[in-house]
């Protein structure tokens, strides 16, 4: 049974409203929710800020109420949604650049990494101070950014069909990855860095040595090599007990228990063990419908999450590939722009407007519709999410995406 998840938005500055009419000076003591209850039909909720307790008055089948600092709960005709609004805030008003990768590395020290639609990067300090900017450092849009373990070096990738490796430090360009044929869709770090792997949309993953450049291997969807690869992700301790099979062992490094999931155009997951070179399983179209984000959780060894174009997230368990465990509607026909699993919830975006995430049930890996959590703009359009915890053990979220929106949310 497929799920759907019905969506609310929530006016983007309600909380001014709120601190506006506690501290007595309001211009308007309201703020609207909308509850898109289906593609056609949009219901407005009005909910009016008082002075005294209990603070928020509806209609008699509504409520709202504040949980913490930065999150709100509303049960609207009956449906409970909730909103996690901001924590830090660095979008730059009437912005031209549209943010489309994003990073974060908290060790040996904190820092941001932001890659644009026309390609450039830039890097920030734990104090969003820009530390170093790299200036057209591809011809078109970074598809994919990452920091190696050290935070001193990048890896980019681009629609150019390039990948880059990044001096933070001075600001060179030691090693540029060239080969691909198509736009490079996707990038991952390898353990501590000796080797990466890069998705294209020429239907390839390939894997890389970076003191050499050379690509060691590619990957490809046995039943259809030319398959485009929307996005990557990878999953260690895989417990392979393959043998290598490749001439090229000398420039290996921390390949062996790793596996690779590949999201493609025709609707499978193909899953690759990076060690012995062989396509494992592919996870079936079950939905016929491009996909377009797939993500996996470091502590969930035997399941993945895929998101589609149609609109569906769904949860896969790689011991029984023939159909997915659990999925969910988000907006009908509208696009899964970019999702991660992690710490037992899904954090997805799709179309132009909507971020949100839903919790899963520990045991059945069921994914939890019933309360979804809308993480609050003024209509962004996440491209993407990084992710981190502090140093007080709270979860982090950075999500990026047009007109300069950047904005960091506690989980």
């Amino acid at each position: 049974m497929t799920e759907k998840v019905t969506i609310a938005h929530i006016q983007h500055n309600f909380v001014d409203v709120i601190e506006d009419v506690r501290d007595s000076s309001p211009t308007d003591n309201t703020f609207f929710i909308n509850v898109n209850s289906s593609p056609n039909e949009i219901t407005e909720h009005v909910i009016t800020v008082e002075k005294l307790e209990p603070f928020f008055s509806c209609s008699p089948d509504d409520q709202f109420k504040k949980l913490n600092i930065n999150k709100y709960e509303a049960t609207l005709n009956g449906e409970t949604f909730r909103f996690n609004t901001s924590v830090k805030d660095w979008t730059t008003a009437n912005s031209n650049t549209s943010w489309s990768a994003v990073d974060v590395i908290q060790t040996p020290q904190m820092r941001y990494l932001l890659g644009d639609s026309v390609g450039n990067i830039k890097v920030f300090d734990e104090n969003y101070d820009l530390e170093r900017e790299f200036e057209n450092i591809h011809s078109s849009d970074i598809t994919s950014a990452k920091f190696f373990p050290s935070a001193e070096v990048i890896l980019s990738a681009s629609s150019d069909m390039q990948l880059k490796i990044l001096s933070v430090e001075d600001g060179s360009n030691p090693r540029t990855f060239a080969g691909h044929t198509s736009t490079v869709t996707g990038s991952v770090i390898v353990g501590r860095g000796r080797n990466v792997l890069s998705s294209s949309k020429d239907g390839t993953i390939r894997l890389w040595e970076c003191g050499s450049g050379s690509n060691i291997h590619s990957f490809t969807r046995r039943e259809n090599p030319s398959d485009s690869v929307n996005s990557i992700s990878l999953r260690s301790e895989s417990g392979s007990n393959s043998t290598m099979e490749t001439s090229d062992k000398n420039l290996e490094y921390e390949t062996e228990g790793k596996t690779i999931f590949g999201g493609h155009t025709s609707g499978v997951v193909t899953v690759f063990d990076i060690f012995s070179k062989k396509q494992l399983l592919q996870l079936p179209s079950e939905f016929m419908s491009s996909c377009t984000s797939v993500s996996a959780d470091p502590k969930e060894f035997n399941h993945v999450v895929a998101g589609y174009e149609n609109g569906t997230v769904a949860i896969w368990d790689i011991r029984y590939p023939n159909s997915c465990v659990s999925k969910a509607i988000i907006k009908d026909r509208t696009p899964i722009n970019k999702l991660l699993f992690q710490n037992g919830m899904i954090i997805t975006s799709t179309g132009c407007d909507t971020s949100l995430s839903m919790d899963i049930a520990p045991d059945s890996k069921k994914i939890n519709t019933n309360i979804p959590t809308f993480f609050v703009s003024d209509g962004a359009d996440v491209s993407d999410f990084a992710s981190f915890t502090d140093q007080k053990g709270i979860h982090n979220l950075i999500a990026v995406g047009r007109f300069g929106y950047c904005a960091g949310y506690e989980l």
